[in-house]
């Protein structure tokens, strides 16, 4: 009798169990998000690390209107004729993609109205057949313009591989 209970009770679990809807769960793919931990150890310097990964970021996502706010009317890249226009021209080139553009190790020397930032750079872009990387030495100078805001006016030859290496 307690064998017969016992097989009974076991049978009705089983089916239990096997009746038992199933919920599909679906996973979201959330993005990550950027941690930036900042090296700057002054109000200036922090606005100007900010307005360093604020270039960067409407590199990848090519916002021309962000970049023609933080760049100078005057602005050249060390060596070469590349005038404010010709940069965007060439950042809205649709070969260019990048995944990201990260700025590390950045150093800030402030010399009145003028910055000198460098570090490194930390590029990953897409290409026909998946995705290539880099990393180089960068130097942007920044200057304040007359209504307070800094403007970036000169870049560095290994800045500027950033965007003409992927040509």
């Amino acid at each position: 009798m307690k064998k017969l209970t016992l097989l009974t009770f076991i049978i009705l679990a089983s089916f239990a169990i096997a009746s038992a809807q199933v919920k599909k769960v679906q996973i979201i793919a959330v993005p990550k998000k950027k941690v930036r931990v900042s090296q700057a150890k002054s109000p200036a310097e922090k606005e100007l690390e900010d307005l360093e990964y604020k270039l960067s970021d409407a590199l990848v996502s090519k916002n021309e209107t962000i970049i023609k706010e933080l760049i100078a009317e005057d602005f050249t890249i060390a060596g070469s004729t590349i005038t404010k226009k010709s940069y965007i021209d060439i950042v809205k080139v649709p070969q260019l993609n990048f995944n990201s553009v990260e700025k590390s190790e950045m150093r800030i020397k402030i010399y009145g109205e003028t910055a000198v930032i460098s570090g490194r750079t930390n590029t990953s872009r897409k290409i026909e057949n998946g995705e290539s990387s880099s990393v180089f030495n960068f130097m942007d100078v920044w200057v304040k313009s007359s209504n307070g805001g800094w403007r970036c006016v000169a870049m560095s030859q290994d800045s500027a591989l950033l965007i003409f290496s992927y040509q």
